[in-house]
């Protein structure tokens, strides 16, 4: 390989998402809620050491989508994957656990739940009482 070619394979390996390289994921999951009488979906991301250490706990991110968006919107516009493995492959932030739930609002039928108690909607309840606890139990977090 000449030297004009090694330059242009290394400028474009410069522009390949780290998320190519890492081991981390980005799973989809759904509890039922009680509270809501719903299901509720949400994202996670997963660092790229997740479940290669038995018993290894992460610190956990919660990230909250906007009115009228929903979880998938911080995986496909928000690129929280390649984000978070760029921040850790540069040592700006440590490996975590970064949980995206979904408020469940629907712009296209105009419902309009939030991260919030409303009437016939007690989000905060179930977000304390049933989804923090279904995460701290199912995923490898430091709680509390």
């Amino acid at each position: 390989m000449d030297k004009h070619s090694f330059f242009i394979a290394l400028w474009v390996l410069c522009f390949i998402p780290v998320s190519l390289f890492s081991r981390s994921r980005v799973v989809n999951d759904t509890i039922f809620s009680k509270k809501l009488n719903a299901e509720r979906t949400c994202s996670v991301y997963l660092p790229p050491s997740y479940g290669e250490v038995p018993g290894k706990k992460y610190p956990v991110l919660y990230l909250f989508h906007g009115m009228s968006q929903t979880n998938q919107d911080w995986v496909w516009r928000g690129h929280v994957q390649e984000v978070a493995d760029r921040l850790i492959y540069s040592q700006e932030a440590r490996e975590m656990i970064i949980v995206m739930p979904d408020a469940g609002g629907d712009i296209y039928k105009e419902i309009w739940n939030g991260f919030f108690n409303m009437p016939d909607w007690l989000y905060e309840d179930f977000f304390f009482e049933e989804f923090l606890p279904y995460v701290e139990n199912k995923y490898h977090v430091i709680g509390n």
